[in-house]
Formats: structure tokens, C-alpha cells, sequence
């Protein structure tokens, strides 16, 4: 009997060792890097909406001397399905893009109109702009958490990765490029 009790305690401690290792091995950092990811990505939409570029597109996008940013808008019927902006790289810029880039930004397709060309379509007509404006390449960066739009870019519309960048220990940023 008594044989039997510390039996069962042993695989119970066993049990509990190793929920608690797969829990702080595997669930615990991808919750963590979920929430810090979160909070990071809720702070750069706030301070985009509030004090950036979104803030007003139109001064932002279609009201430079350059006349070399754009912001479009895809639609369905009066619904808007997607935007892409195009912002011109300036010297001094923190990413280390070169003048003469342009910059995609703001890549973003409702999910109810995904798989069904509206992605292609902002593209297409960025990229177009960039050819008519002389830029030499199209440029972006995004994190590694966002694998659609990394394999997107890469395999539909053949950006190479030049860099990727620790960003403070939570997650890498991927920076694309593509020669035009």
C-alpha cells in the first residue's frame, strides 16, 4: 500500500514538473511576445492616428512640395476594402533607407476581401507610381510576427530581405527591398 502511494506522489511530482517546463518552455514566452507584440502594435497605431502620418492623410500623402508620396484607397461599392501609402525617404531617416527610395506603408486589405486581388491591385498601382516618379526602390519594413505579409511580400512581389533587426529582445523586424 504504502508503495503505491509514493508511486502515484512520483508521477504526480513528474506530471507537474513537466506541465510546468512546457508551460515556461513553449505557452509563457509566446503569451508573453502576444501581449508585448500587442501592446507595441496598439501604441504605433495610437501615435500614428494621433500624431503621425494617419493623423491627416491628406497633408501627410497628397499635399507635398515633392508631389512624390500617394495614399490609395481600394474600394467596393462605397465600402473601403484596403489602402496603401507610398511616403518618399528623406535623408537622415532612422531605418537607413536611401534617398531615392520609396517607402510602402500602411499595406493593409480588410479581411473579408483578402485572396481576392485587392493586395495586388494597391500594389500594382504603387508600384506603377514609383516607376513614373523614378524611385529606385520599393521599401518596407514589418515585423516577423506578421508571416502573411512577409511571405506576400517576398514570394507575390519579389522583395528581398536586406536586413532583419532585434527589436529590444521581442520580436525581429524584417526590412524588403525591391529594385524598380
Amino acid at each position: 500500500g504504502e508503495n503505491n502511494i509514493n508511486h502515484t506522489y512520483d508521477i504526480h511530482v513528474d506530471m507537474f514538473y513537466w506541465t510546468v517546463y512546457i508551460f515556461s518552455s513553449t505557452v509563457f514566452p509566446y503569451l508573453l511576445i502576444s501581449f508585448l507584440s500587442y501592446y507595441v502594435a496598439n501604441d504605433y497605431v495610437k501615435e500614428s492616428i494621433t500624431k503621425k502620418d494617419l493623423k491627416n492623410i491628406e497633408n501627410y500623402y497628397l499635399e507635398t512640395k515633392s508631389n512624390r508620396n500617394m495614399f490609395w484607397v481600394a474600394c467596393q461599392g462605397t465600402e473601403i476594402v484596403g489602402t496603401v501609402a507610398l511616403d518618399e525617404i528623406k535623408t537622415g531617416n532612422v531605418d537607413g533607407w536611401e534617398v531615392g527610395d520609396g517607402e510602402l506603408r500602411r499595406m493593409s486589405v480588410k479581411k473579408t476581401s483578402r485572396g481576392k486581388g485587392v493586395a495586388r491591385l494597391l500594389f500594382s498601382a504603387l508600384k506603377e507610381f514609383c516607376l513614373i516618379k523614378k524611385y529606385n526602390r520599393i521599401v518596407l519594413s514589418t515585423s516577423e510576427l506578421q508571416k502573411a505579409a512577409c511571405k506576400m511580400y517576398s514570394s507575390a512581389y519579389n522583395f528581398q530581405i536586406e536586413k532583419t533587426v532585434d527589436w529590444n529582445g521581442i520580436v525581429n523586424i524584417k526590412y524588403f527591398k525591391l529594385e524598380i
